[in-house]
């Protein structure tokens, strides 16, 4: 398999990465960033409030989305229908319409998966401002979005080994805002890989093996990479949604890869900061037999073993245990990201 990030892109999604312009030739793709990281794999980034701004993606919602939206915290179901919307006009751009309109089910750990594809794997997270989708041919996968948050010292013991941990450990004393990032990073492949695999916090994606500047790597039967952020969303924050991303680097030339500071241990341990931490996981099909009898939304979020649907005390940290993202004020949630340490503290809602 290529070590690069992206491959050429193919067809009506490579048209509207290069022109802004989606199925049939309509311009303002809510897109921000397309990816490739394997053959058959595709990933998009983009914003909650541009994707549910753009009526041709909100029109290929089913009803049941809307209405298991309209029972969440208004900015759960906002990031719900936004997370959904931009799995179904990926679908829409590689499969078709009609395949983008197909319900979405859920497996028993939340993952969604599309009854009538079963050779389809998707994926959809969100976190702040930005949600991310991913479709991928015959393989499974697992996609994550990290907007970073200071993590505790908790978090850092489980999820880090203990070099990794002390280095961030110290970083976060003299750059909060970089260290938050260098473990938005590792928390994203974690996320991505359990994800890919289906387990959801039973799989602890705190035992993935990752660093904040290893662009790849394995876990399992998982490949996982880390996303470069896309240059032009960047420059272009705030702006119109029609400004997609392009030509995302190779895993060598890829944002954050370098490390800056290189004389001082703590200072070398993360690259430079970025809006989020993006990740991708895949590997060969697990299909769980009992997966979403009869149902038709993932209640709340395709994420669900992400940072907003928590399990209970196994998922704790014992000196990070208290009340988790749903807990917070409509104010607190509108402006914060859940934090990537929810993911081991919080019980479920």
């Amino acid at each position: 398999m290529s070590e690069t990030l992206t491959v050429p892109e193919r067809g009506a999604l490579a048209a509207a990465h290069r022109t802004g312009r989606g199925t049939a030739g309509r311009e303002g793709v809510p897109v921000l960033g397309l990816w490739r990281p394997a053959p058959g794999v595709v990933v998009a980034l983009a914003r909650v409030e541009e994707v549910l701004a753009s009526p041709p993606e909100l029109a290929r919602l089913r009803p049941r989305e809307h209405r298991s939206a309209a029972a969440m915290a208004s900015w759960r179901g906002r990031e719900h229908l936004a997370g959904r919307a931009l799995l179904r006009l990926l679908l829409a751009l590689e499969r078709g319409e009609a395949e983008a309109r197909l319900p979405v089910v859920p497996e028993p750990a939340g993952r969604p998966w599309l009854p009538g594809r079963p050779g389809t794997g998707v994926s959809v997270s969100h976190s702040g401002a930005y949600t991310l989708a991913a479709v991928a041919d015959g393989l499974d996968v697992g996609v994550d979005v990290q907007v970073p948050r200071p993590p505790s010292p908790g978090m850092l013991r489980r999820c880090c080994p203990p070099p990794t941990a002390a280095r961030l450990a110290a970083l976060s004393a003299l750059a909060p805002d970089r260290a938050a990032s260098a473990f938005a990073r590792v928390w994203a492949v974690q996320e991505a890989c359990v994800k890919a695999r289906g387990t959801g916090l039973s799989g602890a994606p705190w035992r993935v093996p990752a660093d904040p500047d290893t662009m790849t790597g394995t876990w399992r039967a998982v490949r996982w990479l880390r996303l470069p952020w896309p240059v032009r969303a960047c420059a272009s924050a705030g702006a119109g949604a029609g400004a997609a991303a392009e030509g995302v680097g190779d895993a060598a030339a890829g944002a954050g890869d370098a490390a800056e500071g290189a004389g001082d241990a703590a200072e070398g341990a993360v690259g430079p900061a970025e809006p989020a931490a993006l990740a991708c996981a895949f590997g060969p099909p697990v299909r769980d037999a009992g997966a979403g009898a009869g149902a038709d939304d993932l209640t709340g979020a395709d994420a669900r073993t992400g940072a907003d649907a928590r399990t209970g005390a196994d998922a704790r940290t014992d000196a990070d245990a208290r009340t988790g993202a749903d807990a917070r004020t409509d104010a607190d949630a509108r402006t914060a990201d859940r934090p990537p340490a929810a993911a081991c503290r919080r019980a479920a809602p």
